[in-house]
C-alpha cells in the first residue's frame, strides 16, 4: 500500500485514518482521484479478473470495473473546468452508470452515485 501524504510504501495495515476529513467539494481532487483510480483498475484489472470466481467464474470483472470507471473518467475529463467536486462526482456517477459494463459495474456505478450525494450534503470522505 502506498501513503497518500509521502508517497512511500507501507505494510497493509487495514484502513487508515488522516489527520484532516478529504473534501469531497474539492474538484481538482476528484479529478485527480479519477484519473488515478481508472489508472489503477487499468494496471491491476487482470489481477482482479484472475480472482473472479463469485457469483459466475467468467473472470471479466477488474475489465468490467475498469470499462465501467474509465467511461466515467472519460465524463470528467469532459466537464467544464469551473465544474464544483459535486457537480464532477454526479457527472462521474451517471456516465459510470451509462457505461457499466457487467454486475460490478453496476455496483460501482451506485457506489459513486453515493459520493456524489454525500458531496452534495456537503460531506467528507470521513462521512461514508
Amino acid at each position: 500500500m502506498t501513503d497518500v501524504h509521502s508517497g512511500s510504501r507501507t505494510a497493509d495495515s487495514g484502513p487508515q485514518s488522516y489527520p484532516e476529513a478529504v473534501r469531497l467539494d474539492d474538484p481538482g481532487l476528484v479529478r485527480a482521484w479519477t484519473q488515478g483510480a481508472t489508472a489503477a483498475l487499468r494496471r491491476e484489472r487482470g489481477a482482479i479478473d484472475r480472482v473472479n470466481v463469485f457469483p459466475v467464474a467468467d473472470a471479466d470483472t477488474g475489465t468490467n470495473l475498469y470499462l465501467t470507471l474509465r467511461e466515467g473518467d472519460r465524463a470528467v475529463a469532459a466537464a467544464p473546468a469551473d465544474a464544483t467536486g459535486p457537480q464532477l462526482l454526479a457527472t462521474l456517477a451517471r456516465a459510470a452508470l451509462l457505461g457499466a459494463r457487467g454486475n460490478s459495474g453496476v455496483i460501482l456505478s451506485e457506489w459513486l452515485r453515493g459520493l456524489a450525494v454525500a458531496a452534495r450534503r456537503g460531506g467528507t470522505a470521513a462521512d461514508l
